[in-house]
């Protein structure tokens, strides 16, 4: 088991389980968000025992998760809210290092996605010509 999983979970008041360890371990080194099919390709496990511990998990603070292209939850591990870019074509997620860079009065912003093409599809769609609707 990883140990700053273990860590987290100490940290969080939660049960160390090997399921909860196994989940922030892949999360830990994951180099961007990741969605339960991502997972379950990883672990064996059932969605119900994942967003069960998802939804502990975020309620304690240790996970972020936004919502993608075709209502997917992505999830990684994070205290601080960040945007994020998500490629309209490859689908790849980047995540922007920095808080979410505004404040709307009146409003809590809790996510930020940014839409396009990363610089590996723009290439592409630059030698084949725009994208055809």
């Amino acid at each position: 088991m990883h140990k700053k999983a273990r860590e987290i979970l100490t940290k969080s008041n939660l049960k160390i389980t090997d399921t909860r360890c196994a989940i922030l371990s892949l999360l830990l080194k994951s180099n961007s968000p990741v969605n339960y099919d991502q997972i379950k390709e990883k672990l064996s496990l059932d969605k119900a025992t994942f967003y069960r511990n998802m939804i502990i998990f975020e309620k304690k603070g240790i996970i972020n998760k936004f919502e993608s292209k075709n209502r997917v939850w992505h999830y990684e591990i994070g205290e601080s809210k960040h945007a994020h870019f998500i490629c309209e074509l490859c689908h790849e997620i980047v995540c922007f290092k920095t808080k979410v860079p505004f404040e709307m009065e009146g409003c809590h912003v809790t996510s930020m996605t940014l839409k396009g093409f990363c610089a590996k599809c723009s290439k592409k769609l630059a030698t084949s010509g725009p994208l055809k609707n």
